[in-house]
């Protein structure tokens, strides 16, 4: 990710009261990437570079910290039919001067389309997208969408320059490209429009994230992202500040439906039951997630779990074929229940987590065992349903819909009509009422059925000097927005 330093030689003004003293002078902000690839937002798999670029590309719709769409290069979205709808554009200006048009959303979507972009699930589900007369944009999706705003929330190059992005970004955002070279890159405010309270941003090239965090570390950058420091596993030195948000990152306990144990819903809720998510969340990750038992972001506005009914675990287990003798459970077959949860070795917070689930289930009387194998094997077993259950982690679609998740062809085997009849509502829904109603009607099919067991969503954060101030809360669309509105303090001065 981004690491971000401050050079000043400022003198600081004002009465010398004791309270905050914002630094006069050029405000220079610096930011550090590695893994360059190129800085074509649409193409380049380094995430310190696609953060960085948010601040010289917009998307179409950004978004606030409880995930609530805000137009930004979009005025409107308005729905024709359930699969057609008609994007009407706001106003804005390339950095040439040019004016921002309906050809370049389209020449957008196509370049995502063609390219194996971060980008292509939101491009996936768009079948055409056609400039009209009026300079409105026809878009046709492929199925009806849930939060369509967040299918489109990739940034927009201008039309025909994607060759030219690779070496030379120029977009709509805060800031425009000054100076290049092989090491460095400054940006400058965008004269186009208002500036903030940066004055300048200085992009190293860097060679490495650890390189990144060791200039953090010696006090020569004042900010790290997680797409440069994974906080869950190690914590800057310093005096710091943290701004944490939800990450998009869903960790589930999945269930091989397609076994005779799992076929009926009753083990399955038995040990979703009897999971502590908020000890996973609090001790596995070290507090840096965000327990919930649904799969959607608990970050979302309309995201709400309703308290459900204690489970009777001797009582569900037993319509499930089980019967509780000396303290363990077992089949009709007089066979001891066990329950195998297949994890990769690769991850250690993950394993983990496998262990804490495996030792609740055994003090509650099913024997649990933790399989580790490697990655490669892990991966084949849960693709050929080889698993009795398996610890997984998943990246969430920018719309939040969890629909594809339980579409067919899924990995647990999976198949319910309540559930594919509330992921339709998800989907159809085109106002408030509609998607809090929607949502409910997920909560109760998923409740009843679930073919996985929720655990929590990672969280993410952005670390910063005490000398930062101004800065936005985050979210995992654009974790640096506000950028150019913050500022720098010295440390308050008493009258003597």
């Amino acid at each position: 990710m981004a690491v971000i330093c401050l050079f000043t030689s400022c003198i600081p003004s004002g009465e010398p009261d004791g309270g905050l003293i914002i630094e006069e002078g050029e405000n220079i902000v610096k930011l550090t990437v590695s893994d360059v690839d190129g800085f074509n937002p649409i193409t380049t798999s380094s995430e310190s570079v696609r953060q960085m670029l948010t601040l010289i590309y917009e998307p179409l719709y950004k978004f606030n910290e409880d995930l609530s769409p805000i137009p930004c290069l979009a005025e409107n979205l308005e729905f024709a039919d359930s699969t057609h709808a008609i994007l009407k554009l706001g106003s804005a200006n390339w950095q040439d001067g040019s004016k921002f048009c309906a050809a370049d959303v389209v020449y957008t979507i196509n370049q995502i389309k063609s390219t194996e972009s971060v980008y292509k699930h939101n491009a996936d589900v768009i079948s055409s997208a056609i400039e009209q007369a009026d300079g409105t944009v026809w878009i046709e999706f492929t199925r009806p969408v849930m939060n369509a705003e967040g299918y489109l929330s990739f940034p927009i190059i201008q039309n025909n320059t994607a060759n030219i992005a690779e070496e030379s970004p120029s977009g709509t955002g805060a800031f425009v490209v000054s100076e290049k070279s092989a090491s460095s890159m400054k940006l400058l405010p965008n004269p186009l429009k208002q500036k903030g309270s940066v004055d300048a941003v200085v992009v190293k090239i860097m060679r490495s994230n650890e390189a990144c965090i060791n200039v953090f570390e010696t006090n020569e950058a004042d900010v790290l992202t997680s797409a440069v420091i994974d906080l869950g596993v190690k914590t800057p030195a310093g005096d710091i500040n943290t701004e944490n948000y939800t990450s998009n990152r869903m960790t589930f306990l999945g269930f091989n439906c397609g076994i005779e144990k799992y076929s009926q819903a009753y083990l399955r809720l038995v040990v979703s039951a009897i999971i502590d998510r908020r000890e996973l969340a609090d001790t596995a990750t070290f507090g840096r997630a965000s327990a919930c038992r649904l799969p959607f972001n608990p970050s979302a506005w309309f995201y709400s779990e309703v308290d459900m009914l204690e489970l009777d675990i001797a009582g569900t287990l037993e319509m499930g074929g089980y019967t509780l003798t000396d303290g363990l459970y077992y089949d009709q077959n007089g066979a001891q229940l066990i329950i195998n949860i297949l994890v990769t070795e690769t991850s250690s917070q993950k394993i983990k987590a496998a262990e804490m689930i495996a030792s609740k289930l055994s003090t509650a009387g099913i024997a649990a065992i933790v399989e580790k194998v490697p990655y490669t094997d892990y991966i084949s077993r849960i693709k050929s349903g080889e698993y009795d259950t398996f610890l997984g982690e998943m990246e969430m679609e920018d719309s939040l819909d969890p629909g594809f998740i339980t579409d067919a062809g899924n990995y647990f085997f999976y198949s319910d009509d309540n559930l594919s009849a509330s992921v339709a509502m998800l989907r159809e829904a085109r106002n408030t009422d509609e998607l809090k109603n929607a949502f409910i009607e997920y909560d109760r099919a998923f409740s009843a059925n679930p073919p996985f067991a929720v655990l929590y969503f990672a969280q993410d954060g952005v670390v910063y000097s005490q000398n930062i101030s101004g800065i936005t809360a985050p979210n995992f669309y654009q974790p640096l927005t506000g950028l150019e509105n913050w500022y720098f303090k010295t440390q308050p001065r008493v009258v003597e």
